[in-house]
């Protein structure tokens, strides 16, 4: 491969991962005002399903301090379906083990945390389905959160 080709391959692959990647059907994060999280601050996300026939994992992206004094975080997670029916879960995320080592990857000022929150999710209905997320800890305001976001990538058929 000439030295050319391999710098145009360099330039190109970013954007080919990003055209690869795109086939998500929510890929979003929000920013948490003054890094302090409210009850009342819950951040809403927006997927337009049209294939009801494919199966989706469901992760929740989380950015954090290394501040950030708990190991864990409760989360309200809540989706409203097109048909406008609703569910509700409440969920006890990791973000470090015993040790205090951090599940995410951290640089700096902040660590990136990638949570799986469902495996071979369906999509009954065709339309937009909104997801809320709300933090759910005794602290309120919860510091140290900068920001909170979910992704809905499809599941790689065998």
């Amino acid at each position: 491969m000439s030295l050319l080709a391999g710098r145009l391959l360099l330039i190109c692959l970013p954007f080919l991962l990003w055209a690869c990647n795109s086939k998500n059907l929510l890929d979003e994060n929000q920013p948490i005002e003054k890094n302090r999280w409210e009850w009342q601050a819950v951040k809403s996300f927006s997927a337009d399903v049209e294939d009801t026939s494919g199966r989706y994992k469901i992760y929740l992206h989380f950015r954090h301090s290394p501040l950030f004094e708990w190991r864990n975080l409760w989360v309200k997670v809540s989706t409203v379906m097109p048909d406008n029916s609703s569910s509700e879960k409440r969920l006890n995320l990791q973000f470090c083990d015993a040790a205090g080592n951090w599940y995410g990857d951290c640089l700096g000022d902040h660590c990136d945390l990638k949570v799986l929150i469902q495996e071979r999710a369906r999509f009954p209905f065709k339309g937009t389905y909104t997801f809320r997320l709300a933090q759910d800890m005794r602290e309120n305001p919860l510091p140290y959160i900068q920001n909170v976001g979910i992704s809905i990538e499809p599941e790689l058929k065998p």
